[in-house]
């Protein structure tokens, strides 16, 4: 029942002419299969509560937009640059992943207990502010230099939390290796 009804929500999400400018919002929507791309410029797709499972891959672009986003089972979201604000409440289950390139709004990330789901941010600058019940992250995308804030409920010590710094970085990085090695011989 889930998957047929989630996969109307799907076809008319595609069918919905661009040209209508006004925001078409579809709440719970189910995903248990194959890979997804949401966005591409058309503002106005939004999903209010998006769960996915079984390895479904969700590629997020400008436009996308899912408010409270359940992601369990090796399912995996990445949010590319220029999404403006693509998850305000991300929920990570079952080695599930996310991967966050920029956003401009606030981000709420919990971490079920004792699961093995991972963050990933390219991002630089990254400072930690441990609140009572959550930690602060603050700091700047790598694509666009803009400033964030996320806050991370579940994972005290933020071991699934990882940086990932920028490809000019890991080149200077080579670069100086190869160059103490020539040094040496």
């Amino acid at each position: 029942m889930f998957k047929s009804k989630s996969v109307v929500y799907f076809i008319l999400l595609l069918i919905i002419p661009a040209a209508n400018t006004s925001a078409h919002i579809v709440d719970m929507v189910e995903w248990f299969e194959g890979d997804y791309e949401m966005g591409f410029g058309k503002e106005w797709v939004t999903l209010s509560d998006l769960s996915i499972y079984n390895d479904v891959t969700v590629s997020m672009y400008d436009g996308g937009v899912v408010s409270w986003f359940y992601m369990y089972d090796n399912s995996q979201l990445t949010a590319y640059p220029n999404v403006a604000s693509p998850v305000s409440y991300l929920y990570l289950y079952e080695s599930s992943e996310a991967i966050f390139y920029n956003s401009t709004g606030p981000i709420q990330i919990y971490f079920d207990s004792g699961n093995s789901a991972n963050l990933y941010l390219h991002a630089y600058n990254v400072t930690s502010l441990e609140n009572v019940d959550s930690i602060n992250l603050r700091g700047n995308w790598l694509a666009n230099g803009l400033t964030f804030d996320i806050d991370i409920f579940g994972d005290e010590d933020l071991s699934q939390v990882h940086i990932v710094p920028e490809p000019t970085t890991l080149a200077l990085f080579a670069l100086g290796g190869l160059l103490l090695r020539k040094r040496r011989k």
